[in-house]
């Protein structure tokens, strides 16, 4: 069955090779990028170029989406990074869960962290309550929980 999938944060480590496995099995993908990163994504999808932290951006761009995946994130998290977690990964979860209640999204699908990660408490923190906005939304939705482990091995570094 063919979906229409919209990606956020489809440049990065994981979103890249989600778009790729999407497109090979003929889904309609339509992925968003910053002004700039959109010779990253592949061939075959649709590319919208704004900006994620802005909250216009998906009310006019989700729809006939049926399928909504959301990766948008502060890169190689670290410790240190707690006020880029809420600045970006709070703010850039707020706009498209909206939208996507808005546009009728039958599912929607948020990469989060697994819990606990005791050095990582102010990005488990901003990810809990990104999944408590999901789940206030009351979207039909599947929250993954990688491991940190997993997260950088893939591109991300450890302390």
């Amino acid at each position: 069955m063919t979906r229409a999938v919209y990606i956020s944060g489809g440049t990065g480590y994981v979103g890249a090779s989600l778009l790729s496995k999407l497109l090979a099995r003929a889904h309609k993908v339509r992925a968003l990028a910053r002004p700039g990163s959109e010779r990253k994504l592949p061939a075959g999808c649709e590319i919208v170029t704004a900006d994620a932290l802005s909250a216009g951006t998906f009310s006019a761009t989700i729809a006939p989406s049926s399928t909504f995946v959301h990766m948008v994130g502060t890169p190689h998290p670290a410790p240190w990074k707690g006020a880029q977690f809420r600045a970006v990964d709070l703010v850039a979860l707020q706009a498209p869960v909206a939208a996507a209640c808005t546009a009728g999204v039958q599912h929607f699908v948020y990469v989060s962290a697994a819990h606990p990660a005791p050095l990582m408490k102010s990005y488990i923190a901003v990810r809990m309550k990104c999944e408590e906005e999901i789940a206030r939304a009351g979207l039909l939705a599947t929250i993954v929980r990688p491991g940190m482990s997993w997260a950088q091995g893939i591109g991300g570094r450890s302390r």
